[in-house]
């Protein structure tokens, strides 16, 4: 007992100051290695609270010439104490594509801005020690339309230096006031440089790293401005039971656009909340395994790997259940179609007529909603209230979907005012001049 007690301490004693853990392997950086983490505005940070750094990566010449032998990637975070990930073997990796980073140098002095609070866990409170990580990469083969590169063997890693955080408790006021101030800023006038923009962003990105009720409300009354960063936010709320009622709830209100990123994102948290996780890879088999990316023409070795039954029956089990999410909140956007408000009706339109494509894309393709009748009457009565900025995307989009006789009026008020040099997209001319000809209906291989 006495001895795991004294273990136990002298975690703590490390997490909180003493020897660098990665002193050892920075030793081993290559000469001349260029790898930076520093924070941006170094304070005691609430949780929850945007965490920006700097990171600059290992300078990089392309040129048009022989591609370089060797080249570091960026692997991730290395934290200190760590969580479920945080070390060589398993560093804290971004998996979000709307903060994405690059995972290799793009230019000399590649230097990027990003939020730890992305690629990190919450943290409770407490002080943590952060650095990144990268892995060289060596030249497997250089041919003419063909390049590709694989981690070194033996693995050999760089470490920036280190940056210490430190992780306080928070307060409902600092929560209202930050919610507060990063809504007002994305409701402010368009930026006019890359600073204004920066701040929307950042606005956003503090918004989305708030677990909390009141942050995800305001997050969906903000869409779509910022809406990648803000439906990842949505993403990470935790229980998110809670998250995919609330954005259930949200999909009919008359002000919420929906998009079918909305629509996606809402599938994805639903599905976490309720169904069980996958099942454990089978024995012989290995856990899944990061990419590694290569450029090449060649298209890569197929490897017969033996079907998991159990994987397979997940997999299925869970697209059958995000389909029908998907499926039910589009019957429930449809049917919400005559009280949305604004922009929010032109999401809506929008959106539904890409969740058509997308269920007659399926494999084998899916019978067509049953609520395109109400969309078509509604599309017809409203068309021409559509925002001119949306007019022609909408029409071009709906006349190449939706194939109705009641579309035929609307169609032959666009030809007869159309008039030579006006833009019509191809799409909604060809119909516009073949629809009053038709005596009916065409048959449509999609019909249900």
């Amino acid at each position: 007992m006495r001895i795991l007690t004294l273990l136990c301490l002298a975690q703590v004693l490390s997490a909180q100051g003493g020897v660098d853990p990665w002193s050892g392997l920075r030793s081993s950086n290559p000469p001349g290695m260029s790898i930076a983490l520093r924070l941006i505005n170094p304070h005691a940070f609430r949780q929850g609270e945007l965490i920006k750094t700097e990171l600059n990566l290992p300078d990089f010449i392309p040129g048009a010439g022989s591609p370089p032998a060797e080249q570091w990637q960026f692997t991730g975070l290395l934290l200190d104490p760590p969580t479920n990930c945080g070390t060589v073997i398993k560093p804290c990796f971004l998996n979000e594509t709307e903060f994405h980073l690059m995972n290799g140098p793009r230019g000399v002095s590649d230097r990027q801005t990003l939020a730890l609070n992305s690629y990190l866990p919450a943290l409770p409170p407490g002080r943590y020690r952060v650095a990144a990580l990268a892995r060289k990469l060596v030249l497997r083969n250089y041919r003419s339309g063909s390049t590709s590169y694989i981690y070194s063997d033996p693995p050999q890693y760089a470490v920036s230096g280190t940056v210490e955080v430190e992780v306080i408790g928070t307060s409902a006021t600092w929560v209202r006031g930050t919610i507060a101030r990063s809504v007002a800023t994305l409701n402010g006038p368009q930026p006019h440089d890359n600073a204004g923009y920066q701040e929307q962003r950042d606005a956003a990105q503090q918004l989305a790293f708030l677990n909390d009720p009141a942050a995800w409300t305001a997050s969906l009354d903000l869409l779509p401005k910022e809406e990648a960063v803000l439906l990842a936010g949505l993403d990470r709320g935790r229980p998110q039971s809670r998250v995919c009622e609330l954005m259930q709830a949200r999909v009919a209100a008359p002000a919420q656009s929906v998009s079918s990123s909305y629509l996606y994102r809402l599938s994805e948290i639903c599905a976490r909340a309720h169904m069980p996780p996958a099942p454990a890879p089978a024995p012989g088999q290995a856990a899944p395994a990061a990419v590694v990316g290569v450029l090449s023409t060649t298209p890569p070795p197929v490897r017969t790997v033996p079907p998991n039954p159990q994987m397979m029956a997940w997999i299925e089990k869970r697209r059958a259940y995000t389909e029908d999410i998907m499926n039910s909140a589009a019957a429930t956007l449809a049917g919400s179609l005559a009280s949305k408000q604004g922009a929010a009706k032109w999401d809506a339109f929008a959106t539904l007529l890409q969740r058509i494509n997308q269920m007659r894309s399926n494999r084998p393709p899916t019978p067509d909603p049953v609520w395109i009748p109400l969309l078509t009457a509604t599309f017809v009565r409203e068309f021409a209230s559509v925002e001119p900025a949306r007019k022609q995307y909408l029409l071009d989009m709906y006349a190449s979907t939706v194939d109705s006789p009641e579309l035929v009026p609307l169609l032959e008020g666009v030809l007869d005012s159309w008039k030579p040099g006006d833009y019509l997209r191809g799409g909604s001319l060809r119909a516009a001049r073949a629809e009053p000809h038709r005596p009916g209906p065409r048959a449509s291989p999609h019909s249900g």
